[in-house]
């Protein structure tokens, strides 16, 4: 069996999660929730396009 390395990435609201790159400006975006990093869907210093998931981000509690 091969090892494997968990981390767990906690994110509160308000924190800065991406910075968005333009011709114009810099701008960081910040989470709207309380929650984990559960997946990262686009590679740092990659081009997304506008609109798309750059990563998903599980909620604290489970659901009910």
């Amino acid at each position: 069996m091969d090892d494997a390395v968990i981390f767990v990435e906690s994110m509160d609201i308000g924190e800065s999660v991406v910075v968005v790159e333009s011709d114009e400006a810099d701008m960081d975006v910040e989470t709207f929730y309380d929650g984990y990093l559960a997946a990262i869907m686009v590679e740092e210093g990659a081009v997304a396009p506008v609109g798309s998931a750059n990563a998903l981000l599980a909620g604290r509690d489970p659901p009910r």
